[in-house]
């Protein structure tokens, strides 16, 4: 047992305790970072102290701070939502230097890691100044020579740091050892910094030395964990980047505390399960979390929200600010007419991503894709980009007209009373359950597409007003398939195989129904295959 109670001290010496931020690097290289949660022996090493790790990689852990021991469960600590992210490391009887713990199989854990200076010159200076001088032999100053040994010395002292804008010090070890002062005078111009998946823990550190660092403009943190606290900040941060950080929550209120000028924060693949109270901020990303159900949306200032790929099942909320709305990848199955508030809660809401959501997709499989933006425009007057593409107010005109007349056959759910009213009086036309009877109504298209003889997509298009380009892109987002690597031709009812290949040219000029299409990049197919 003396000798664990050595091995215990050699730890506290290199600075290592609980909740300490370490690094594993394997003999390849790659570095896995964890969070120690436990120091000392354990039933099966009673000889030996241990580390408990907890590890950010979901998938690298083995328990959850528990081991099973001759039939006996003992715990030693909990990992976050008793996930199976721990696993315990065997400390060595020697091999515990200053910041470092050498362990076997050629594997290191670091305990301590780099300054913040340490790995800007290591970075910056030795590798690009002092590489650089190392390939002579001997360097000529005026009439002196300096050896080579003698000036890594002298450019450490002359690097000039000022005019870097962009500084990436990310996987480099950083820890929460800052040396504010040196920081501050070192980055003069930096506007971009990164320190993402770094052992740094400190927020209050890091707030400080984005004080020193007025030109700073934009900061990245990924990777790491910190307990975010309030604290005034001085500073200009405008952007946040501060994703795959372990949170659960976080106050709004806080962070425009300690950044001033924030206006937008990067909150992807955290652990959210609430929409979080907003100040200030104006723009969020909260994609990749653990949102569920009816979420809360709030915040009067906010212009963008991204909360796709999480298991929303729909919004409640007044945003009068919002303009651009990402819900795509999530678990909306109901009707469409779900959008129908959408008038009321996002007034001023132009741009919108559903794709990946039950609801669309099975829309988009059962009946087209243009009839999930039928749904979509006949239901949101503001809309003028869905998923990503913008619509003309043509465009626009076509969808509506074909929603009216879907509505009009009982194909579809009437929308709300003031939503319908406002596309009767746009059209002229008349609350009636009869079909509307015009000509300027442009209906959707059928095409059916090809491969080999066999039908493998049937898409609805307004002919009038699609590209054989569009038609094209629409195949590739369908089949999965690069625009170059296939070509779209036709058949003549006289057997004579023409080739498409005019993107620009509009489909109801083609009189286009039924298109093949023959994969292989179009770059090198001299003609389409004969049968």
């Amino acid at each position: 047992m003396p000798a664990a109670r050595d091995q215990y001290d050699e730890l506290k010496q290199a600075g290592c305790h609980i909740g300490r931020r370490v690094c594993l690097i394997g003999v390849d290289g790659k570095q896995h970072m964890g969070t120690v949660r436990y120091i000392g022996p354990i039933k099966p090493w009673p000889r030996n102290d241990a580390l408990g790790v907890e590890w950010d990689d979901l998938v690298r852990g083995k328990n959850d701070g528990s081991l099973e021991y001759k039939g006996q469960l003992y715990r030693y600590f909990n990992t976050k939502g008793d996930e199976k992210t721990g696993s315990f490391i065997k400390l060595p009887q020697e091999g515990i230097a200053d910041d470092l713990i050498r362990l076997g199989k050629d594997r290191v854990l670091v305990v301590k890691g780099r300054s913040f200076s340490s790995a800007l010159e290591y970075k910056y200076d030795e590798l690009d100044q002092i590489g650089r001088a190392e390939e002579e032999e001997q360097i000529m100053i005026g009439t002196k020579k300096v050896e080579k040994y003698g000036f890594d010395e002298l450019i450490r002292r002359q690097a000039n740091f000022s005019s870097l804008e962009v500084v990436s010090l990310d996987n480099m070890l950083v820890n929460n050892e800052f040396e504010i002062n040196l920081v501050g005078r070192l980055l003069k111009s930096v506007t971009d910094l990164d320190l993402g998946h770094n052992l740094i823990s400190d927020w209050m550190q890091v707030v400080k030395v984005c004080d020193k660092l007025q030109t700073l403009k934009t900061l990245r943190l990924a990777g790491n964990r910190f307990h975010i606290v309030e604290i005034a900040g001085d500073n200009q941060i405008a952007r946040l980047i501060i994703p795959s950080n372990d949170l659960e929550a976080c106050n709004l209120s806080t962070l425009s505390i300690c950044f001033p000028n924030l206006y937008y924060v990067d909150f992807s693949d955290n652990r959210f399960v609430q929409f979080p109270e907003t100040s200030t901020i104006e723009s969020i990303d909260l994609s990749f979390n653990r949102l569920g159900g009816r979420i809360i949306l709030t915040g009067s200032s906010l212009r963008a929200i991204n909360i796709s790929d999480n298991q929303i099942t729909g919004l409640e909320g007044t945003l009068t600010s919002l303009r651009v709305l990402d819900l795509s990848h999530n678990s909306i199955d109901s009707d469409w007419s779900f959008l129908d508030t959408f008038e009321e809660q996002f007034p001023h809401l132009e741009a919108l991503k559903l794709d990946g959501n039950p609801l669309f997709d099975q829309t988009d499989s059962q009946n087209g894709y243009d009839h999930c933006l039928m749904q979509i425009m006949g239901r949101v007057r503001t809309i003028t980009k869905i998923n990503g593409t913008e619509y003309s107010p043509e465009e626009r005109n076509n969808y509506e007209l074909y929603f009216i007349s879907k509505v009009k056959q009982g194909n579809t759910t009437k929308p709300k009373r003031t939503i319908w009213h406002y596309l009767l009086n746009k059209y002229g036309q008349k609350e009636t359950n009869s079909a509307i009877v015009t000509s300027s109504i442009k209906r959707p298209t059928e095409i059916s597409v090809f491969n080999n003889e066999k039908l493998v997509l049937k898409q609805y298009v307004f002919a009038e007003n699609t590209t054989l380009g569009k038609l094209k892109g629409k195949i590739s987002k369908k089949l999965g398939l690069s625009v170059l690597h296939f070509t779209l031709f036709r058949k003549q009812a006289d057997g004579i195989v023409e080739r498409l290949d005019n993107d620009q040219e509009y489909l109801s000029h083609l009189g286009l129904q039924v298109v093949y299409i023959h994969t292989a990049p179009h770059m090198i197919l001299d003609a389409p295959p004969h049968n």
